[in-house]
């Protein structure tokens, strides 16, 4: 990351990472009615150009959804199509798991990329992400490698020729400064590196970390769930607004409804998809929304758009 951009953050914080509980804390999401003028100003520019750690942190604090999804319609990519699928993610280990399996065999992550690439892998899926904090990934996923190292395997996929995507769970203890540093790792990867394919918005699910699987604690999250929607599609907002057109956003729409994927869409989402197994074994049972291939196509098309199938690593499905 950018040396100036990342202390741009640092400087918004109160205190250093070190310094913060180590028990993360769920704090009320923003709900905002009417934009700020600054705000307003800063949404006039986004779309022709890329918007600092403190813009986006305005943003994100001082903008009303419906500005934001004015401005992030038109940061959008000009394709007539919304990319879908209901099939499974690529298989192989996740970006963690290479790391550690370099560390635990002495080798460096390029000769084990290379090994993993020479299995005939194609793709790097980042689904592992889960926020590029290193103080929430410590609460939350403390066997994890830090962001840095999480990053360092993304960039030796891109040297050997490899296109990745990074995952984005959002809605849980992180706070608006974890997800500026997130998406400006995120950013600076691709303006450094190129070819991050794809960057998948999930919303917290309770299996996601053991610190979620807690009665207490999923209970404070579905206290919130009123306003989650709304912060779900500020942030698919958001994220289109700090990405290069070039980076497909995708909304994961396991356990979402209908109206939540469909507004998604109208923030900038240029990707919409589940994993069918996950929905039929996870949520339909618990009687969240399930929804299905036709349902994704229908919901494509009433946004005003023409749906494209596409496998796991994002290529359509025509054109495979």
């Amino acid at each position: 990351m950018d040396p100036d951009r990342y202390h741009e953050i640092l400087a918004r914080r109160s205190g250093s990472a070190a310094q913060e509980p180590p028990v993360p804390e769920i704090e009320p999401l923003l709900a905002i009615e009417e934009s700020t003028p600054f705000a307003l100003e800063l949404l006039g520019e986004a779309a022709d150009r890329p918007l600092t750690g403190g813009e986006l942190l305005c943003l994100f604090e001082e903008a009303a959804l419906g500005d934001l999804t004015k401005a992030a319609t038109l940061r959008r990519s000009e394709s007539a199509t919304v990319g879908w699928s209901d099939g499974t993610i690529a298989s192989g280990p996740t970006v963690t798991e290479i790391a550690n399996a370099a560390r635990s065999k002495g080798r460096s992550l390029a000769v084990e990329v290379a090994a993993w690439v020479a299995r005939g892998h194609r793709f790097l899926p980042g689904g592992d992400a889960g926020v590029l904090s290193d103080r929430v990934r410590a609460s939350l996923w403390p066997e994890s490698v830090n962001a840095a190292e999480w990053l360092a395997v993304l960039q030796e996929a891109r040297l050997a020729g490899i296109p990745v995507s990074a995952g984005w769970m959002v809605g849980h203890v992180e706070t608006a400064m974890d997800r500026v540093e997130h998406l400006l790792r995120i950013s600076d990867f691709h303006h450094r590196r190129g070819g991050l394919a794809v960057l998948v918005i999930q919303a917290v699910d309770r299996g996601s970390a053991p610190f979620f699987a807690a009665p207490e604690t999923w209970n404070q999250l579905e206290s919130r769930r009123a306003s989650a929607r709304e912060d779900l599609l500020r942030t698919v907002a958001w994220a289109r607004l700090a990405l290069d057109r070039g980076v497909i956003v995708q909304l994961d729409a396991a356990g979402l409804d209908e109206e939540t994927v469909r507004r998604a869409i109208s923030c900038g989402a240029d990707d919409v998809g589940f994993e069918r197994t996950e929905v039929e074994s996870v949520f339909r049972p618990a009687g969240s929304p399930a929804l299905t291939a036709a349902d994704l196509e229908r919901i494509i098309t009433q946004s005003g758009y023409r749906p494209r199938q596409r496998d796991d690593s994002y290529h359509p499905v025509d054109e495979a």
